[in-house]
């Protein structure tokens, strides 16, 4: 239910920080999330460097790691609603410890080849796609939901700040102990994410099944798993408030790759900046998210969840226009830096507002469906993205396409201006 009064916790509730177990989940997302960022950025570097891979075999490993992405997030979604989330999580970590591990085995036995990147490229996309689904619905019956928003914006912290400092760490690795051995501080990662995971005392039973007058399945008298996909798709799309939510996400996805894709040619290419000052302007985006994921906490007390939805996608949509502004090298360096900033911290407040909006306006037995559909919208609008962008540099230029930038993420501010998004203050729980 909708409430025009703002949503105030308890004074006796005890604030996120002070929950030993978040403190645990938290910490174990933050280690194991580096290690990821180092396995990323160093898998491309292994196979040019040990196995002397092309252009294309590169953009194959990572078409590899995407494809569970779009195969596996509505199956996975549908099995974590009956499974143990946080049992899940741990054997994912352990798997993937067990995955990156192979890798400078088989380089240090001389048996390192191409059939083996591949594998860990999908399996590794396969467990991490799992545990990403398994993480928000478990955090939400972790720390309920009057702590949610603070919950969500320490994960959202761990994202933005591995991928500010992940590339760094990894060509420091490299550079001091090669591509192959850097692989084990990913392994180790995820033996601490593992541990932490193992000394949660929080909510140890399987999440209940929604009531019967929730779920169509049960009208049926039936867990068919075709109607529990439905019913994951209903949370979304027949939830007013879930369904703009999800548009402007999936939008604002595909209209954040013509920077991904463009900006990377602009400067590089056509300017001739050094890839180092590239770097420096792109870690620029994680310094933003991370200061618009603590900020929007806060943000969603004073001002309500539809208005920091609204700020926050303004605040990413307008700076888009900085990236094609200027021709001269130097310019364009600093205005990239601030257009990453400003960017970075309008969709660390937007996506930390809208996880948890998202969680609060559906029923606690669907949030894993609901998970996966949100995600599948927004895993597809990348690739897509993607490849429209590289499609566009090569007919307009790269500056071009960044002129396109800033139009597609205006479009994606439609969904938000809608009356059942912009009026939301605060809001109960569905249950």
């Amino acid at each position: 239910m909708l409430s025009r009064a703002r949503q105030r916790p308890d004074a006796a509730e005890p604030g996120v920080w002070a929950l030993r177990d978040y403190r645990l989940l938290w910490l174990g997302d933050a280690v194991s999330a580096v290690g990821s960022q180092v396995t990323m950025n160093a898998l491309p570097l292994i196979a040019l460097l040990s196995l002397h891979g092309s252009g294309s075999a590169l953009g194959w490993l990572r078409v590899l790691y995407m494809v569970p992405f779009l195969l596996l997030a509505l199956p996975a979604g549908l099995w974590l609603e009956r499974a143990r989330q946080r049992q899940v999580m741990v054997a994912m970590d352990l798997g993937r410890a067990a995955l990156a591990l192979t890798v400078p085995v088989a380089a240090w036995l001389g048996v390192l080849g191409w059939t083996q990147l591949c594998l860990v490229a999908v399996l590794g996309g396969a467990m991490t796609v799992v545990s990403e689904l398994a993480l928000p619905a478990y955090l939400s019956r972790l720390v309920g939901p009057g702590r949610l928003a603070a919950g969500n914006s320490g994960l959202h912290v761990n994202l933005a700040t591995s991928s500010t400092v992940g590339p760094g760490v990894t060509g420091w690795l490299i550079g001091l102990v090669g591509a192959t051995t850097a692989l084990l501080v990913d392994v180790l990662s995820y033996l601490v994410s593992a541990t932490a995971l193992l000394l949660i005392r929080g909510p140890r039973d399987p999440v209940p099944a929604p009531p019967v007058v929730e779920l169509a399945t049960a009208r049926r008298g039936t867990r068919e798993w075709r109607g529990e996909l439905r019913d994951g798709f209903r949370a979304v799309w027949r939830n007013p408030p879930v369904r703009q939510i999800a548009l402007a996400a999936t939008i604002s996805s595909f209209g954040v790759q013509f920077v991904s894709v463009a900006c990377v040619v602009r400067l590089v290419a056509d300017l001739g900046v050094s890839a180092g000052w590239f770097g420096a302007a792109a870690a620029m985006g994680g310094a933003g998210g991370v200061l618009g994921t603590l900020g929007a906490p806060p943000a969603i007390r004073r001002l309500g969840y539809g208005r920091v939805l609204l700020y926050g996608s303004v605040l990413a949509a307008l700076p888009c226009a900085l990236f094609p502004l200027s021709a001269d090298p130097e310019l364009a360096v600093v205005l990239s830096c601030a257009g990453f900033f400003l960017l970075g911290l309008g969709g660390g407040a937007t996506g930390t507002a809208e996880v948890t909006l998202r969680h609060l306006l559906t029923h606690s037995g669907l949030h894993a469906r609901m998970n996966s559909v949100f995600r599948l919208a927004q895993f597809t609008a990348i690739p897509v993205g993607s490849a429209v962008a590289g499609i566009l540099v090569d007919r307009v230029g790269a500056r071009g396409t960044l002129w396109i930038c800033p139009v597609v993420m205006l479009v994606a501010l439609i969904p938000v201006l809608a009356r059942e998004v912009r009026a939301l203050s605060a809001v109960d729980p569905a249950g």
